[in-house]
């Protein structure tokens, strides 16, 4: 709340024709099909502002319940096949629905869903359900320096900039 109070003093001070850019909130669950066996809802809600967490691997949790080695876990884990368990066309189709609202903000934003629906599958774009990638932030802060008029960055410019690889989340092979 103070935080907040001091941001709206600053930003009541700028004047009234101050560049306002929306970037959108991009969440995906595409890349972690099992880990809910009542998948979390794509996107946010007022109950769960950052998503559901722990965010956590049913199936995992499960398979080391069973008190197996680690390793004998890893093969039988690797060798799921998630639409055995999930309807990935309707996680895709509600993925893509999500992302499309995410670029019907407003006038003065950053667009994602077109970039999302092309790349999911070629680059790595999301660390954790809720946490886009270097990719993602690449092409929105990209967008942010054109509506600046200012040079974009490169992906080479972007690779040593720290972003959150370190938190990575195992996604499943398949």
């Amino acid at each position: 709340p103070e935080g907040l109070a001091v941001l709206e003093r600053i930003l009541s001070q700028l004047p009234p024709t101050t560049l306002s850019i929306q970037i959108p909130y991009v969440t995906s669950n595409l890349y972690y099909p099992l880990h809910y066996s009542h998948h979390t809802p794509v996107g946010v809600t007022e109950e769960y502002a950052y998503g559901y967490f722990p965010y956590r691997s049913e199936t995992l949790d499960f398979l080391i319940r069973q008190k197996m080695p680690e390793q004998r876990i890893i093969k039988i884990y690797k060798l799921l096949e998630p639409e055995k368990f999930v309807d990935m066309r309707a996680l895709l189709r509600q993925t893509y629905r999500y992302w499309s609202t995410l670029d019907r903000i407003g006038p003065d934003q950053v667009f994602v869903a077109d970039f999302l629906m092309e790349n999911w599958r070629k680059l790595p774009l999301f660390y954790l359900f809720n946490h886009p990638s270097r990719h993602v932030f690449l092409h929105m802060a990209n967008q942010i320096f054109r509506k600046l008029g200012c040079a974009p960055l490169s992906t080479g410019d972007a690779a040593n900039i720290p972003c959150g690889d370190d938190t990575m989340y195992a996604i499943h092979p398949n």
